[in-house]
C-alpha cells in the first residue's frame, strides 16, 4: 500500500517488514519536519559502544536497585513476555556483558484520570543507545493552533464540530526493532535482591529511535 500510494519515505515498508533501527543514522521522517539536520554528527559510533559495553554493563547493573513500584517492572516484563514483546525474564551471567548491551528498566508513576498507575521507561541515555542515535531531520508536531482553524472553518460552513479522542495503546511497542540491533536492546532490572535481562523485540519507550519510528507511521496513517 505504501509503494503504491507513492508515499515519499521510501525506507518506511522496508522497515516495517524488517524492523526499525534502534541505533545510528535514522533515516528520514520526510513529513512533519521543521528542519534538515546534519547525518554526520558526533555520536558515539557502534565500534565505540561495542569497546565499552562490558564496562559500561558493569556500571549499569551497580545502578540497579529496587525501588518502590519495582514489583510493577516484573509484572510488566512478564506480561510484555507473554505478548511477544519481549523475551521471558532471565537471569544474568558473566558471558553477558561482553555479548548484549543493558539499559535499566524504570518505574515511574504518573496520575491518569482512573488514577495512578506505573509506566515502564528504559535509560538508553544512560546506556549510550541514545548517544549512538542521529536523526536525519527535527520533527514537529500540530499545535492546538491547527485545531482552531478546523473548528472555526467548521463554524464557516455552517456544522456544529463534535471533538473526539482516540488513543492508539502501546503505538511504540507495536513497531518492532531490526534484527541487526537486537543486541543493544536488552533491558535490567533488580528483583527480589536477584538482577534480571529481558531482550525488547519491539521499539521500547525511552529511546529516540522509539518516538522517530512512530512518527514516521503516524505521518503515513
Amino acid at each position: 500500500m505504501i509503494e503504491d500510494l507513492g508515499f515519499d519515505d521510501k525506507r518506511l515498508s522496508t522497515d516495517l517488514r524488517l524492523g526499525f533501527p534502534l541505533k545510528g543514522v535514522l533515516p528520514p521522517c520526510v513529513y512533519n519536519t521543521v528542519e534538515t539536520l546534519v547525518a554526520d554528527q558526533a555520536f558515539v559510533t557502534e565500534t565505540e559502544l561495542l569497546r565499552m559495553r562490558p564496562e559500561m554493563n558493569r556500571r549499569v547493573l551497580a545502578a540497579c536497585m529496587e525501588v518502590d513500584f519495582t514489583e510493577d517492572v516484573w509484572l510488566s516484563t512478564t506480561d510484555e513476555s507473554t505478548e511477544g514483546i519481549t523475551s521471558e525474564p532471565s537471569p544474568i551471567f558473566d558471558e553477558d556483558l561482553a555479548k548484549c548491551t543493558f539499559t535499566r528498566r524504570l518505574p515511574v508513576r504518573e496520575e491518569r484520570s482512573k488514577g495512578w498507575r506505573t509506566r515502564m521507561v528504559d535509560h538508553f541515555t544512560e546506556s549510550q543507545v541514545n548517544c549512538a542515535t542521529v536523526l536525519s531531520d527535527k520533527t514537529q508536531q500540530d499545535s492546538i493552533d491547527v485545531q482552531v482553524v478546523s473548528v472555526l472553518r467548521h463554524v464557516q460552513l455552517g456544522h456544529t464540530p463534535r471533538p473526539w479522542k482516540r488513543d492508539v495503546t502501546k503505538n511504540f511497542r507495536s513497531t518492532t526493532i531490526a534484527q541487526r540491533h537486537l543486541q543493544y536492546s536488552w533491558e535490567v532490572f533488580k528483583w527480589l535482591r536477584s538482577l534480571w535481562k529481558a531482550q525488547h523485540e519491539a521499539q521500547p519507550f525511552g529511546s529516540v529511535s522509539a518516538a522517530y519510528a512512530w512518527h514516521r507511521i503516524a505521518n503515513f496513517l
